[in-house]
């Protein structure tokens, strides 16, 4: 049985962020439309403040995840699978 590891929001931002090849500049520029909010992803990145749902559905957006991707509750998948 697998469980899906629970994720903060700053280390899914982050994460995508690194997988898309960008640096904090270029995304803040994508979802704020204003490089100068650098330093917003930045803490939104290290978990220092928890990004409203509007910037939120932005940053998702711009990262090409979906609100889902920030779900925190763990899945347990294979489980209905291994039962049938």
């Amino acid at each position: 049985m697998y469980t899906r590891p629970v994720t903060s929001t700053g280390a899914t931002l982050k994460a995508a962020r690194e997988h898309l090849g960008l640096n904090q500049r270029q995304v803040a520029r994508q979802a704020f439309g204003n490089e100068d909010f650098q330093s917003l992803v930045s803490r939104y990145e290290a978990d220092l403040v928890e990004p409203s749902l509007t910037n939120l559905r932005k940053l998702a957006r711009a990262l090409g995840l979906s609100l889902g991707d920030f779900d925190r509750t763990p899945t347990q998948s294979g489980t209905a699978q291994a039962q049938a």
